[in-house]
């Protein structure tokens, strides 16, 4: 409500930031060390523990995947609910996981060799088509943002 198209930028650059790099201290971990990871939660000496494992060994990769786009779309989306934008960031997030993400989970997991990781695969393309709309967006509101017209916002004394 300031008026500040400087300040609404760099909130908005920085929260993208801030956002991508808080998921990287957990995702560069996990990508780099997943059997690690794996062990952590069920060893490998236990009943079914390797075959376990093994499972989460493939998954994990296309874990932090999802997590580097979920984090950019939420905040996008976050910075466009600052800034009263709600109606457009539903539409297209509706679009990308119902048009997009779930059609191709399904398809790739029911009807190719992908199998379970196709669902994965199919929900991080929902995530990353509304990472990209969601960006353009506040983009557009960023560049797009004007101090409000005088007489429409109240004054301090």
């Amino acid at each position: 409500g300031a008026g500040d198209a400087v300040g609404v930028k760099v909130a908005s650059v920085a929260s993208l930031v801030g956002c991508v790099l808080t998921i990287l201290l957990f995702a560069v971990p996990i990508r780099m060390l997943p059997e690690t990871i794996a062990n952590l939660y069920v060893p490998s000496g236990t009943p079914n523990g390797a075959a376990v494992n093994q499972m989460v060994v493939v998954f994990l990769p296309l874990v932090t995947s999802f997590a580097i786009f979920d984090a950019l779309q939420v905040a996008a989306h976050q910075a466009l609910r600052g800034l009263k934008d709600v109606r457009a960031p539903m539409l297209l997030a509706g679009f990308s996981f119902w048009a997009i993400g779930f059609p191709l989970a399904a398809w790739l997991s029911l009807a190719t060799p992908v199998g379970a990781k196709g669902v994965w695969w199919g929900l991080l393309a929902g995530l990353m088509v509304a990472s990209v709309l969601l960006g353009i967006r506040l983009r557009q509101k960023v560049r797009g943002f004007a101090a409000p017209q005088p007489g429409r916002m109240r004054q301090d004394p």
